[in-house]
Order: structure tokens, then C-alpha cells, then sequence
């Protein structure tokens, strides 16, 4: 039996999309969930297909209560096509699209790349709060060059999140304050000082 167009079949797996998942952790923790993120990434490319619509909501976080063990799912291939083949022209206007969705194309991994580094870019944003490496902020940056050619390929990507996690490694396994806890803190901190909360 054969299917035209080509039909994907998965099961659900996760019950924690990314963007949540994130605000619940420490810097360590957002780390290892891009690694994570960027290695499944890798893997759909290995199998010869480009996602086309990676972000945040097409992410999802299955045993997200364990610090190492959790697992990053990528879901929502309905604008995936293999590598190399003519891709459609992108309408829609979107942060995590390229510049080259809006023209003819090839579908690349690099399409992918500047996705990721999109989602990469609001993690920095989410982390600002707590902290966020200078060297994940300009890679996100690179990630996401205009210019198809000056991204840098996954391998790369994995490398340097790999040794950004190792130079912020500290004693704790997961030491370190979620944006949610520091939230937490600071509007305890300003109740002390007398301000007042609406709800």
C-alpha cells in the first residue's frame, strides 16, 4: 500500500509543551532540553526531511519532573518536506520562519536551523531574568542569520550547547532558580516593601 501524498503516523508523546516546561526551569535544566531538542532535530534530518514549522508549540516534554531522564518530542510535520525538494512559498509572516520561506526554494536543513535558533532566542529572553550565558545570545544570533549559508549546521549547534552547559555546571544538580521561582520571589519581596498585587 502506498500513500500520496506521504502520510506520518505518530503517537502522543508528552504532556508539557516547551514553553512551559522552560519556565519551570533552572538554567541547567533549559540547557540540556535545547541539546535534547537539537539532537532529535538532527535526527529527523538524518532521515532526510526538513520540519518546516519548528517552535515552540511543536514541542513536547514528556517526564518532566525528571532532572535528566526527561525526553523532547517534535511534533506537527504538516509543513515537513524532504531535503533537497522544491519547497512551498511560506504566506504567513512568523519570527521562526526564515527569510527564504517567503521565495522559491530547496528545502534545507538550515530552514530548520533558523527555526531553532528562534526558539533558542525566547529562551535567552525567558533566562534573562536569571541569567543568561552571553555565548547561548550569540548563538541564537548566528542561528539566525539572514543569510542561509553563515548558519552554522546542528553538529555545531550541539557542540556549543554542549559546552555552554558545561561551563555553567555548578554543584547542584539542578542548583539555581526557575523564572517561575524568581517571580515568586520578587513579588514576595515587593509585598514585604509594601506594593500591592492585583488578583
Amino acid at each position: 500500500m502506498s500513500f500520496d501524498p506521504t502520510i506520518l503516523v505518530m503517537s502522543c508523546r508528552g504532556n508539557s509543551r516547551l514553553n512551559d516546561f522552560l519556565e519551570l526551569c533552572s538554567l541547567n535544566k533549559c540547557l540540556r532540553a535545547l541539546i535534547k531538542l537539537t539532537i532529535s532535530l538532527n535526527e529527523i534530518h538524518s532521515k532526510g526531511v526538513m520540519h518546516g514549522d519548528l517552535k515552540m508549540d511543536n514541542v513536547m516534554i514528556q517526564n518532566e519532573h525528571d532532572p535528566r531522564n526527561f525526553t523532547v518530542n517534535i511534533i506537527d510535520f504538516g509543513l515537513a518536506e524532504s531535503l533537497g525538494a522544491n519547497r512551498r512559498i511560506y504566506r504567513k509572516r512568523s519570527c521562526h520562519y526564515p527569510p527564504e520561506s517567503h521565495y522559491p526554494g530547496k528545502a534545507s536543513s538550515s530552514f530548520d536551523v533558523y527555526s531553532l535558533g528562534d526558539i533558542i532566542h525566547h529562551t535567552c529572553e525567558m533566562l534573562a531574568y536569571i541569567g543568561c550565558p552571553e555565548d547561548l545570545i550569540s548563538l541564537a544570533q548566528l542561528m539566525k542569520k539572514d543569510e542561509e549559508k553563515q548558519r552554522p549546521n546542528l553538529t555545531f549547534v550541539i557542540k556549543s550547547l554542549s559546552k555552554i552547559l558545561e561551563d555553567n555546571m555548578t554543584d547542584g544538580e539542578d542548583s539555581g532558580e526557575s523564572l517561575i521561582q524568581w517571580i515568586a520571589r520578587w513579588v514576595s519581596k515587593m509585598k514585604v516593601q509594601g506594593m500591592k498585587f492585583l488578583g
